[in-house]
Formats: structure tokens, sequence, C-alpha cells
């Protein structure tokens, strides 16, 4: 197989937020990167790409993904590879050529603040894989991902409840809020940081393209079971709050403990008592939020923050990292003693970070 300087790897789907996120990360890697998109009608054209192209990867919308491959799949090269990431497999697999190997990938994520996956799940679907094995595996050990590897119906039917479940919920939830006139501004004033949480989850979903979770509901075969069953609970537990029946409410919601299993119970209870907490951190009265540039994002940045916090006789009393889109954050809690703003002159004077 050719070294990573001379493979051309295709992404039909280019402009998109995910297909430039992939363009910027496989050059990362050495990869020669062409690709088109709808949207660019200077670029070169679907065809041009796969004719192109050693490895075509598609990253478009997957209501429209199925019929782009099947538009394509005439012009495919014996030994080239195909690939996706789109949150749909069977429909995608079903229409890939058969003189291609074909690996399927779903990254369980948007487009990442850097240039890898890290802390993100992806999925991945080896269809057929053989001599273009080095390669998937190198964009794997890069993505620093964890990988999960299944085939697609198993994709599907586990994005049936991981995304067309915990999305249709959101979506019941915001609906419900609306038509029963609820002014939601008000009833975040009334929620604790776990609520803002769970309400801060349905607006992400709200804030985003109603498109792409229409496409999570109505492509993925199992997804109408799930939500037969979604119906038929609601029903349920209706029936028993009229009638009052606490014993079979008690009955059922410690049979869901026990089929989620204490670990895991376990582990989300403490997933939701640490993001609690960040949250009350994040309302601390004596708080600064401190944008780190990208050139003092290195080793010591941090201790030389701390010895100035010292030398103004400031008590550091709690500290967050984030990685928001721009770079690196520092959350820093002080005392309230010091002087605050001395050490902000200083931290700007050499030039570690600016005030959020």
């Amino acid at each position: 197989m050719k070294t990573a300087i001379g493979i051309i790897i295709g992404i039909i789907g280019i402009s998109g937020k995910y297909g430039q996120w992939l363009a910027a990360f496989l050059r990362s890697l050495g990869y020669t990167v062409i690709g088109s998109d709808s949207k660019n009608k200077e670029g070169l054209s679907n065809i041009e790409v796969v004719q192109q192209a050693d490895v075509v990867l598609f990253s478009i919308p997957p209501r429209v993904t199925a019929r782009v491959i099947r538009q394509l799949r005439r012009y495919a090269r014996e030994g080239q590879l195909w690939a996706d990431v789109t949150s749909m497999k069977e429909i995608v697999v079903a229409e890939m050529p058969a003189n291609v190997e074909v690996v399927l990938f779903h990254p369980i994520s948007a487009p990442p603040r850097e240039l890898s996956l890290r802390g993100q799940t992806l999925v991945v679907c080896e269809v057929r894989l053989d001599k273009w094995r080095p390669l998937v595996s190198h964009i794997i050990e890069a993505s620093k991902a964890h990988i999960e590897y299944c085939t697609p119906t198993e994709h599907d039917k586990q994005m049936s409840i991981v995304q067309g479940l915990i999305h249709a919920a959101a979506l019941i939830t915001a609906a419900v809020i609306r038509k029963l006139g609820i002014d939601i501004t008000r009833s975040l004033a009334f929620a604790s940081p776990v609520y803002r949480i769970a309400l801060s989850f349905i607006g992400r979903i709200l804030r985003q393209d109603a498109n792409l979770y229409g496409d999570i509901q109505f492509l993925n075969p199992f997804v109408l079971s799930v939500l037969v069953a979604v119906e038929k609970e609601a029903g349920w537990l209706r029936c028993i709050v009229e009638s009052q029946n606490r014993r079979v409410f008690l009955r059922s919601f410690r049979a869901s403990a026990a089929h989620f299993g204490e670990e895991n119970l376990n582990a989300a209870y403490k997933l939701f008592d640490d993001l609690n907490q960040v949250m009350i951190d994040r309302e601390y009265e004596h708080l600064i939020a401190l944008n780190i540039p990208k050139e003092k994002d290195c080793p010591g940045t941090l201790l030389r923050i701390a010895a100035i916090f010292v030398e103004c006789e400031l008590n550091m009393t709690l500290f967050h990292t984030f990685r928001p889109r721009n770079g690196l954050q520092f959350l820093i809690g002080f005392d309230g003693s010091g002087e605050v703003q001395q050490a902000l002159k200083k931290i700007r004077a050499e030039g570690l970070a600016k005030e959020a």
C-alpha cells in the first residue's frame, strides 16, 4: 500500500462541518485530501472525486447518503476503499459497490474542538477490509477515541436507543413544555444544577439542525419499535399515577434499577455528582475565567499563573480546565482576599492569559 503522503482521500461533503474537520484531521496525518460539496459549485464534482481518490469518504446527511452512493458506485475502481461517517449503517452498506473495500465509521459526537476524538466514542464497522487495514488502523489510532467494533445491524440497533430513544425523550419533553405553555426561563430559575444539565441537553438538541434529528428518527429501521415501546410505557405510567398504585410503581422502579446494574448506577450517580459540582463552582462568588493563548498551551503556564496568585496573596479554592473552541480556558476560584486586579495585570503583562 502507498505511504500516507501518496494516498488521496476524497471527501464527499467536504464543506460541511464534519467534512471540514475530517479534511483538517486527515491532512494533519499526511494524507492528500480532495473533496466535493453541493454547496461549492466551483470545486470538484462527486464523480471527479471518486475518479481521483484512493479512498472515498462520505460525510453528508444520512437522508441523502444512500442515494449519492447509488449514483456514484458505477465509477468505483477496483482496489478503492469506500467509507462513511453517517449515523445509519444498514442503508449505507446496502448501496456500497461490490468491487471496493468498505469500512463504516460513526463518531458519536459533534465535530470536536481539536484534531482528535479524544474522550469520544468512534464506532467502526469493518465490512470488507484487507489491503486498506493499515490505513484504517492509522486513522483509528490517531483519533485517540474509544473504539467500538460492531456490524452495521448492531450499530443501528444500538443507535435506536443511544440516539433514537434518548433524542425522542428530549423532543417529547420539549413538546410537553411547549404545549403546556411553561415559561422555560422561569422553570430554569427553580432547577437545581443537575436538572439544569438535563434541560440544557434538550436545549442543545433544539439548537441544532432539525433535519439531522429527523433523519435519526425516520431512517433507522429499529426506531419505530422503540417509539411504540415508549408510547406503551408512558400510557402505563399514566395509569399507575391515576390509580395511585405506589406498590406497582416501586416494583417497576426497582426492577429497572436492577436491570441497569449496581456498577452502572454508581458510575452514573458519580458522573452527575461531578457535573453538579462543576455547575455549582461556575456560580462561585469569587471566580475568574482565563483564556490561554495557543502559544502558552504548554507545560509551565499553570505553574506560573499559580505563582502569581501566591505573589498577590490569593488563595486558589477551585480550579477547572476546559477546552472551548478557541483554545484552552482555566476557571479559577479564590477566597476573596488579596489583589485580584494586580494578579490579572501580571498575567496579562506576561502574555499568559486574557480574562474571558
